[in-house]
C-alpha cells in the first residue's frame, strides 16, 4: 500500500475547486 497522500490531496483540492467553480 504505497499511495502518495500529496497526490491524493492535490486531486481532492482540484476536484473541489472544479466542483465549486
Amino acid at each position: 500500500m504505497s499511495v502518495p497522500l500529496r497526490l491524493r490531496y492535490l486531486s481532492s483540492k482540484i476536484s473541489l475547486q472544479m466542483f465549486f467553480k
